[in-house]
């Protein structure tokens, strides 16, 4: 029962979700480090803005950004409200950094023991059919409603460049 509540409740979170703005120029962006040696249509960073557009959090603000030759190794998602307060979370390797007013609370989900056995219960319940690990089909296809306009955009928007340990693209640029 816990399972089907909280997938209803993140099933109802993607359903009010959509991009910050309908000019995908404005509210995506892709970069690529100079010294990234791989493909050059491969972004090593981006940055991507999203609204909620009804219930009680509507007009909040999700601004996700991940890359690589940054300044700092993280993982960040920064939630805006209506009045400006900020909350960001910053994901590393098995720590969440929560910050708000002006506070900081560290999350460590390291594993304990044997991690070897975490992956024999996901294989032993898909096999058993019991799916409380895994999304709902109507989860996935919200999810890929609201990410399919940056898939369709990646070969067509440009890729800015930075500079080895620089911050790339920020929001202010995005809104251009």
């Amino acid at each position: 029962m816990q399972t089907l509540r909280k997938t209803r409740s993140q099933l109802q979170v993607l359903q009010q979700t959509e991009l910050a703005n309908d000019d995908i120029n404005k509210c995506f962006v892709q970069a690529q480090c100079d010294a990234y040696q791989g493909n050059a249509d491969a972004e090593t960073f981006f940055q991507l803005n999203l609204r909620l557009t009804s219930g009680p959090l509507s007009h909040v603000a999700i601004k996700a950004s991940s890359g690589k030759y940054l300044p700092a190794k993280s993982t960040r998602v920064v939630v805006t409200n209506h009045r400006d307060q900020t909350i960001e979370f910053g994901f590393n390797t098995n720590k969440i950094t929560v910050f708000a007013d002006g506070q900081t609370q560290e999350i460590d989900y390291t594993p304990q023991g044997n991690t070897h056995q975490a992956y024999d219960q996901v294989l032993q319940r898909l096999y058993l059919g019991n799916h409380d690990l895994f999304i709902s089909p109507d989860l996935a296809m919200e999810a890929l409603r609201v990410i399919t306009p940056v898939l369709e955009a990646k070969g067509v928007l440009p890729m800015e460049k930075y500079p080895m340990g620089a911050n790339p693209t920020t929001q202010s640029d995005m809104d251009r």
